[in-house]
């Protein structure tokens, strides 16, 4: 059972967002008055282009993945993420045909993307994203820089943005269409079920990022799918910056602000295995967190979830998987390995590959973790 409240947001966010129209999310030929293609990117700049974009650089793993679902991945002429995983990733999903470095957003150089001849780049808001010095000399070189963050509630609303600035053919519409029946349709089952529900959940959870040191803040998109099923983010409203989508908890202050005893589920984010969450368990240099202190350790409730579902185009596996950690049992209907194999084909490329563990427990009574859902493909 899940707060009222809560739960008749969350369905108002999905009609909503299903239903944005051009006069929302971007400007047209005929809303600007010219032939020039606008739209407001997520830093709320207004993106102009006299043509459609044909040739562009992705920094991180979403918008590569949101240019594979939309059948433009052609497009694509050089990329960038920040982990030997995730560029293996981003390689997979872009099918090998561009080159993609392994660098952080924010260490990309200039020189890079002029060499793959690129019309713009499309890079994060807020998190892993390139600065106002980097943007301002890719502009001065005739590079566009387009902020889109490509997962969470928006990602919907970035795509049709995306779809504009390529000229929103058929093609894409259609592959758009497709995608976002079949995500709506996931997040709808998952969330109702959780509505009918008779177990009663409540209480905090922090949200982090295995080996960053740092735990996702409210206007994270990770921490805002988690607070949809009725549980509040134990950093909300504590006043910590929320100009980034995380707050550090290796840093003096954080102790002072968050009761380890008030944190009841800590959901761990990482593509890096179990290993890696193991060693921030019982890492002494993340002792700011006093991971043993908190309700969660003390009562079995820590989580691993695998990066690759906790945003963008494999968002919605999530919801199942919190569905099962909070509630217990499946979500009629749909179950991990289905919707895995359905984007799998929609993006025609299996960027989750098989025996990917998705979710694995943690607590006083298992640091070494025990596995609780692995992808199995067909």
């Amino acid at each position: 059972m899940m707060n009222g409240k809560i739960i008749a947001l969350a369905a108002v966010a999905v009609i909503v967002v299903a239903g944005l129209g051009t006069g929302i999310w971007a400007l047209s030929n005929s809303d600007n008055g010219s032939d020039a293609i606008q739209i407001v990117d997520g830093s709320g700049r207004t993106i102009t282009s006299e043509e459609p974009l044909s040739k562009v650089f992705t920094v991180g793993n979403n918008s590569p993945t949101a240019m594979r679902l939309l059948g433009l991945n052609g497009s694509v002429v050089g990329a960038s993420s920040t982990t030997d995983s995730s560029v293996a990733m981003v390689q997979s999903v872009l099918g090998g045909q561009a080159t993609v470095w392994k660098s952080s957003a924010s260490n990309l150089s200039t020189e890079t993307v002029l060499m793959t001849d690129a019309d713009a780049v499309i890079c994060p808001v807020k998190s892993m994203t390139m600065s106002a010095d980097q943007q301002t000399a890719l502009e001065r070189a005739g590079v566009l820089v387009i902020r889109l963050d490509c997962n969470g509630d928006s990602m919907f609303d970035d795509l049709r943005k995306l779809m504009v600035l390529f000229g929103d053919t058929e093609e894409v519409h259609a592959a758009f269409d497709a995608y976002n029946t079949y995500y709506q349709d996931v997040v709808s089952a998952a969330l109702s079920a959780a509505e009918s529900s008779t177990e009663e959940v409540t209480g905090d959870f922090m949200a982090c990022l295995v080996a960053s040191g740092w735990a996702y803040n409210e206007v994270s998109a990770f921490g805002g799918l988690i607070e949809r099923f009725g549980i509040t983010n134990v950093l909300k409203g504590k006043g910590f910056d929320t100009s980034g989508v995380g707050n550090s908890y290796t840093t003096d202050g954080f102790r002072e602000v968050v009761d380890p005893s008030d944190v009841d589920y800590i959901l761990l984010r990482s593509d890096k295995g179990l290993d890696a969450v193991y060693t921030m368990i019982t890492d002494s240099s993340v002792e700011y967190m006093e991971c043993e202190s908190t309700s969660a350790y003390i009562n079995d409730r820590m989580y691993y979830l695998h990066s690759d579902i906790c945003s963008g185009a494999y968002g919605c596996v999530a919801y199942l998987i919190l569905y099962k950690i909070l509630f217990g049992g499946e979500v009629e209907g749909f179950s991990e390995d289905a919707v895995i194999d359905h984007i799998n084909r929609l993006m025609g490329t299996p960027v989750i590959a098989d025996g990917t563990v998705l979710c694995a427990w943690y607590g006083s009574s298992d640091t070494s973790g025990t596995v609780l859902v692995t992808y199995d493909a067909p």
